[in-house]
């Protein structure tokens, strides 16, 4: 029995640890910058369609790139 738990917890150690940094390393990263406020945040659809309002008030002989 011994020797099953000391085959067993590396392995389970080990998958805890990979599921672990996947779920909270995507998690981390996903957003964009925002240098005013030092920080990541999500860009959700009301600020999507406020920038292009900013942009085509702002630029308007521009047009918006994705």
């Amino acid at each position: 029995m011994k020797r099953i738990l000391n085959s067993i917890a590396p392995l389970i150690l080990g998958f805890t640890f990979i599921v672990s940094m996947a779920t909270t390393g995507c998690a981390a990263r996903a957003g964009v910058y925002d240098p005013e406020y030092r920080d990541y945040h999500r860009w959700r659809d009301d600020e999507d369609r406020a920038y292009h309002r900013y942009w085509d008030d702002d630029h308007p002989r521009e047009h918006y790139r994705e």
